[in-house]
This record gives C-alpha cells, structure tokens and sequence, in this order.
C-alpha cells in the first residue's frame, strides 16, 4: 500500500538504503490499471457563465454541494475493486464514497471508532510543516482506516515506513471541501486554468467563489476535537498484535507540531502536495 511514487530509501538492518517492498493489500480508493477518466471534451459551462457542467450531465455528476466530480470507469467484481492497481492513483467515486460514508479506505468496511473518535493516519511532519495546535483542526483528503488495517498500512506504506507516522482520533471530521482541477471559459471553450504553464490543481472550501469551476476528484475533510493515540496500545487491547509490529505503532509526534504529513495545507489553495498524503497511511492510493 503506497499513497506517492516515493523513490525515498530507508535503511535495513545492515545500514544499507532499502525501500519497502511491493505493498501487499491493494486500497480500495487505488485507482486500477483500465480504469479511465471521461474526456475533458464532455465538459461545458452553466448558463450566464456560472460553472462548470457536462454536456451530458447525471445526477450522480455533482455532490451534495453542488460541486462537479470528475468522471472515471470502475473494474469491479461483487462491488469491489479488481485489477492490477496503479499504486499512487486515486480513483475520485470511491475516495469521495469512503470519506462520505467515513470507510475504512482500504476494505469499505466500518472505520475504527472509539469515545476519542474516527482513526486516520498521517505522515510524520517535518520541521519546516510544523504549525501550532497541529494535528488539531488539519485538513486531510485522506479517508479513515479500520485498526487493522491502519496497522498494515504503517508497515506497507513508503512515506510511512521511511519518515514515521502518527496515529490520530478525530471526534468530529468535518466535511470541509474538494480537491480538483480548475477549469476557466476562455476564447476556445472551458480550458484547464493553468499557473506557470501547469494545469492548476486546487483545494477549495465548499462556498468559496471558485467552486463552481473545479472539477472536484478528491473530498477533504477537517479534523477536529483530536487525540493523538498510541496505535500498538490499540491493537493490543484488541488483540491484533504480533511480535513483528510490536515496534511499528508507536505515533511519531514533534514537539512543534505541524501539517499532516503531506496532507492538505489550511488556506493553501493548493494541491495536497505529492498526493492527499495525510495518510492511509497514507495511502493515498
């Protein structure tokens, strides 16, 4: 399980630079190897110019907000997932349905909850992420994950395995926005917006002015009322432990706290840097 295309190292016992191995549980938000997206030809404007729309709109295109979602095929065997996956790739209908629904975003299965609430898993900020009160009102677009499977991630995913993780309850995570592309009406038709000659990927606030011409493919929530927890002591009191984690659950937490990993940065108006990393650990996908 892997949330970025990380070429970081780590070392082996030996001190010689290793990376993880393949990852061995395939999320259910990974997008799969056939699984594509619609043609941005399909796209139009509103009337008066007010926002993006498909010339052949459903009403399963938009959210409950009113906001656009990207289109994308589903290779799916008894309502899951099938296919060789495209590790780092996000599929936009099922990390939107897992975080809606606050799924485990590697089985669907019912998220982790206890009376500190939902579990999500980040990346080990660095010094220079590092803001004050973090994890506490963060921004992440990464969904929930069920004890188990928070554990397997922590062992699985790069990012995780490389720079440390910390665990984290949120007793309210709430909705807060969507990441998407930016689109804009110009002399040719609707065109992506581009900064510095780069198709420009944005996070947006539901309401912000914006909104209506983003082409939304992640759904971010807020975490707030936040308990930082120790995953071992967790999986312990539920009987998931073995002697090969017994080191791997421990949260990582700085001193000076931060951003969640790589996670969506409050007023940033930006993408989630190498991919939603706040993590499935990450997994971004």
């Amino acid at each position: 399980m892997t949330t970025a295309r990380s070429d970081t190292p780590i070392l082996g016992s030996d001190n010689v630079p290793r990376r993880p191995a393949r990852p061995n549980v395939i999320p259910y938000i990974t997008r799969r190897r056939g699984e594509v997206g619609d043609l941005a030809l399909m796209l139009g404007v509103l009337p008066r110019l007010t926002g993006l729309r498909y010339l052949d709109e459903g009403p399963g295109d938009r959210d409950h907000r009113g906001v656009l979602w990207a289109r994308c095929s589903q290779l799916l065997e008894d309502g899951m997932p099938v296919g060789t996956p495209e590790f780092g790739e996000v599929h936009p209908a099922r990390q939107r349905d897992a975080m809606m629904r606050l799924r485990c975003q590697v089985c669907l299965e019912s998220a982790s909850k206890t009376s500190l609430g939902y579990l999500f898993l980040a990346a080990r900020p660095s010094d220079h992420r590092m803001e004050p009160g973090w994890p506490e009102g963060a921004l992440t677009a990464q969904p929930p994950l069920c004890l188990e499977h928070a554990r397997v991630a922590i062992e699985e995913c790069h990012h995780l395995v490389a720079g440390g993780h910390v665990a984290i309850r949120a007793k309210r995570p709430r909705l807060h926005g969507v990441i998407g592309t930016a689109y804009r009406f110009g002399t040719g038709g609707v065109v992506p917006a581009k900064v510095d000659g780069e198709t420009e990927e944005v996070t947006l606030p539901y309401g912000h002015v914006r909104a209506p011409w983003v082409l939304a493919s992640q759904l971010v929530r807020r975490l707030c009322d936040v308990s930082v927890v120790d995953l071992n002591n967790e999986a312990e009191a539920a009987g998931l432990m073995d002697s090969r984690s017994a080191n791997s659950g421990r949260a990582c937490l700085p001193t000076n706290a931060g951003a969640l990993g790589d996670s969506v940065q409050p007023g940033s108006g930006a993408h989630v840097g190498q991919g939603q990393e706040m993590g499935p650990a990450g997994v971004r996908g």
